[in-house]
């Protein structure tokens, strides 16, 4: 692969050398437009209208209008980012309905719940990426809901998140925006943009962000600093190479998510549930402590070489490495009850309680690279328009060591939560050069990584005047791991019946590997799935009403369960020989419905509602028990509402304020039975609301946007993953200066 890509990427830059063709067929972009010279980006200034976008790379690899493509894509773009004041990404999934954030791990990368599926590590420009994130230099957060895996390889059926990043413009641009808030919140903001020639065939942008803050929970605190420079240069008329760098750092205590107040089941008490009726404990600890400190350091360098070929032929070549070091000392925790508490269901003193620390050190550091060389064809016959997609991809671990160190004294060590901090935490060693290492993860150097040397191909067509338009295509996807490749695949087809009301149907299949036995090596049966959409979009009204309303079926078979009778020795994380820690013996189903609409029924006045039912459940176990069993973290029914109004005359022409709101119906559950240690629950009906107002004045002739922002208004507290607690309220203050 690596061969392929520098002798295309040669091939590229000598062709470019005799290539006079014009730009390209995506058409003519303005001086102030974001350079694109093929259909693979956006152009995001264009395509913006207040919270709505017209088209998306998300679902077809390529810019297509949204009401051209047979599956659901949510788009939140940048206005509405600001708007809402996310400055976490996990924190944007939560205004699409149906969207949960299940984790983050100590890459930083963040893993979601669609459809009742936990999809992957997310996209960053349409490719796959296992890197940092940070909002600042984000432009749009995409969520594809179904079928992904014949463009992006090995994807969960419910869907995936892209984060479109920003690119460099042609005009001079640039904003600092300075936000204080709650939690000793101190944020800086930037993002300029620089035309570097008067020909304008150099531009550098460079987003960026530093930041300061603590949280709720007590010890947790953070210090970042991202930069995201980029640079595009028009070699010629018809090539476009980009460099894209980014670096981040964070130090601090590392709020690992843990909080104590989880009750792990002994004799006394058979389910695990958190505590929020304890004084003093419960949501106000985590598993920081004093002494405990991150240093987190990730670099991200992605180049891209597009080429046009005449006027129906665009080639491009990727190359991307990622790389992160890591290092963390903080704890692993459980809290019991004490025998005085066995018949106090939730106990409502610290006294009738224990917690066991674990306090360790964990280091860990991976390089992963990845690259895509693909080609795109468009060409007419007749009155039928084609697309063709084809491809060639794969990714590669280059480096991934790491290893848990421990304190050798006690194991682990208890606290007493009745005790001032002082005393509770006074002999929790934080030295760790005195540390042992517990056990040892490292993957090795250069060990082949993920789906090496995958191909796909899709193809777009448009008939009957553009009323008609069908997509479809294949993908051979390679697991390395066990050396066994798979074809995907897809086919998918919208119809308008009337002007600005279309019907759409799609079905696609993915596959995953399972690994390899643990007892003989052997290869484990594929994990499979099938998936159906149905379902109808809307652009009526001139554009004052769109979205869509879906339907969707999905089944898995093959799917990994727990071997009652596998046993891992826990101090090495070694299988003992003769036993296996997995079956592939499961199913899962996973249907409902979702409905998302956006209107604007009057001038300045945005509205937007989502609504996501989810049905989905374990359909086959070796354990009774599970069968019919809801998926952790699935939100059963949500909703979610927002909008915006900006006054267009009078003593308040430009104000805006406005609100986004998140309701969850119902128990979401934390794997109770399989995992006790995350098995709690959010019962009854859960909430979020955002309150916002944003007013731009003029001084000495600069553009300043003040801003107030009340983030959880009603100051809901609920777990949103596993031992994750919803962020308490926040007040924010925001001035940014344009110029």
């Amino acid at each position: 692969m690596s061969r392929l890509l520098l002798v295309s990427v040669a091939a590229l830059a000598s062709f470019a050398r005799a290539q006079t063709a014009p730009a390209s067929a995506a058409g003519k972009s303005s001086s102030d437009d974001v350079i694109t010279l093929s259909p693979f980006t956006v152009n995001t200034d264009a395509e913006q209208d207040g919270y709505r976008v017209d088209s998306t790379t998300t679902g077809a690899k390529i810019n297509t209008p949204l009401n051209e493509l047979p599956i659901t894509i949510n788009v939140l773009n940048r206005e509405f980012l600001a708007d809402m004041k996310v400055y976490k990404v996990q924190d944007a999934s939560a205004y699409v309905a149906g969207v949960t954030n299940a984790n983050r791990n100590e890459n930083d990368t963040e893993t979601y719940t669609i459809r009742g599926f936990q999809s992957s590590s997310p996209l960053r420009n349409g490719i796959a990426f296992n890197s940092i994130t940070d909002v600042s230099n984000i432009e749009r957060v995409e969520v594809a809901k179904g079928p992904a895996a014949i463009l992006y390889g090995v994807v969960e059926p419910g869907g995936v998140v892209n984060y479109t990043t920003k690119r460099p413009m042609t005009r001079y641009a640039g904003t600092i925006e300075q936000t204080i808030g709650s939690y000793s919140l101190y944020r800086t903001d930037f993002d300029f943009n620089v035309p570097l020639n008067k020909s304008k065939t150099l531009l550098f942008r460079v987003p960026g962000t530093y930041s300061d803050r603590e949280t709720a929970q007590k010890y947790e605190e953070s210090k970042t600093f991202f930069l995201n420079p980029v640079l595009t240069w028009r070699a010629t008329p018809s090539t476009l190479v980009t460099f894209d760098y980014s670096y981040k750092r964070e130090t601090g205590n590392f709020a690992r998510g843990g909080i104590i107040g989880a009750l792990q089941p002994n004799d006394n008490f058979p389910q695990a549930v958190s505590i929020f009726d304890v004084p003093g404990f419960g949501e106000d600890y985590g598993t920081s402590f004093p002494g405990g400190h991150l240093d987190n350091r990730h670099s991200y360098g992605e180049v891209r070489i597009e080429q046009t070929l005449g006027r129906h032929i665009t080639l491009q070549g990727i190359f991307s490495q990622a790389q992160f070091h890591f290092d963390d000392v903080s704890a692993f925790l459980n809290t019991f009850r004490k025998e005085e508490a066995a018949d106090v269901y939730r106990p409502t003193s610290a006294t009738q309680l224990t917690s066991q620390f674990l306090p360790f050190e964990e280091r860990y550091r991976t390089k992963s690279r990845y690259y895509e060389i693909n080609a795109l064809l468009r060409y007419d016959l007749g009155n039928i328009h084609t697309t063709t997609l084809v491809g060639v991809s794969g990714s590669r671990m280059v480096e991934s060591e790491g290893a848990f160190y421990i304190t050798p004294g006690p194991f682990p060590y208890t606290v007493d939560p009745s005790q001032p901090d002082a005393v509770r935490f006074a002999a929790i060693p934080t030295d760790t050069s005195d540390f042992i290492k517990w056990f040892d993860y490292s993957l090795g150097l250069a060990t082949p990584g993920y789906g090496r040397a995958n191909t796909f191909l899709t193809e777009q067509i448009g008939a009957l005047d553009d009323k008609l338009h069908l997509m479809g295509g294949i993908r051979r996807q390679s697991y390395a791991d066990v050396k066994v490749t798979k074809t995907l695949p897809q086919i998918g087809a919208i119809y308008e019946v009337v002007d600005g009301l279309s019907v759409y149907a799609t079905y696609s299949g993915t596959s995953k590997s399972n690994g390899l036995r643990a007892s003989d090596g052997a290869v484990r049966p594929l994990e499979t799935s099938e998936g159906y959409d149905f379902g109808l979009k809307l652009d009526l009204f001139d554009s004052k009403l769109t979205g869509s309303i879906a339907y969707f079926d999905i089944l898995k078979t093959n799917v990994q369960i727990a071997n009652p009778g596998g046993f891992i020795d826990q101090t090495t994380g070694e299988i003992l020989p003769g036993a296996d820690n997995v079956l592939i013996a499961g199913e899962a189903e996973s249907k409902g419905f979702e409905v998302d609409l956006q209107a604007r029924p009057i001038k300045g006045l945005q509205l937007g509602l989502g609504y996501a039912h989810t049905d989905a459940k374990n359909t086959k176990d070796t354990n009774a028990l599970l069968v019919g069993s809801t998926f952790p973290g699935v939100v059963k029914d949500a909703l979610v509402l927002f909008g915006k109004y900006r006054f267009e005359g009078g003593p308040l022409a430009k104000l805006a304020i406005g609100a986004g709101m998140q309701f969850n119906f119902g128990a979401v559950h934390y794997d109770a039975i399989t995992n006790p240690f995350y098995g709690i629950a959010t019962e009854g009906t859960t909430k979020n609301i955002h309150l916002f107002v944003n007013y731009p004045v003029k001084v000495a002739q600069r553009r300043i946007v003040l801003g107030l922002a009340v983030n959880n208004l009603t100051d809901d507290r609920y777990f949103v993953r596993s031992l994750i607690l919803s962020e308490p309220r926040q007040v924010l203050f925001s001035a940014a200066l344009e110029f």
